[in-house]
Formats: structure tokens, sequence, C-alpha cells
């Protein structure tokens, strides 16, 4: 699996391997917002843009299921 995605705040995220560098593509309602080296940095920067432009004082969770998605992205190689 190289994909994966869900909704925090309202707002749809997702997450997809790029298989040529190994790093993980983020987007956050549509819009790319980065690319990382690490799934956990991934994860990090995916739910503190969601803070952000939500303007909220507290970073949402990652749903459980997609952390999962996340960090096996590699193992299937």
């Amino acid at each position: 699996m190289t994909y994966a995605k869900c909704k925090m705040m309202g707002r749809t995220v997702e997450f997809k391997l790029l298989p040529t560098s190994k790093h993980i593509l983020v987007g956050v309602s549509g819009r790319l917002i980065g690319s990382y080296e690490t799934p956990r940095l991934a994860l990090f920067e995916a739910a503190e843009h969601v803070r952000l432009v939500e303007h909220s004082g507290v970073r949402p969770s990652v749903p459980q299921q997609t952390i999962e998605a996340v960090e096996n992205f590699n193992q299937g190689e």
C-alpha cells in the first residue's frame, strides 16, 4: 500500500509514497503541503498544518488506521 487518506477537523488529508525517492507526499484539502522523509514527520506536519489553517490551539489527532497505513508504506517491498 502506498496511499492513505483520512479526515481531520473536516479536512481531507492524503498521504502518498513517492516510490522513486521514498518520500511521503502530504496533501490537505487537495493542496500539496510537502514531501517528508519519514512517516512520523509526514503525520506530524499534516496534523500541524490542519491545526494552523483551522486556527486551533490543539493539534488534531490522526486516526490510528491512518498512522498504521503510513508507517507501513515501505514494508511491501
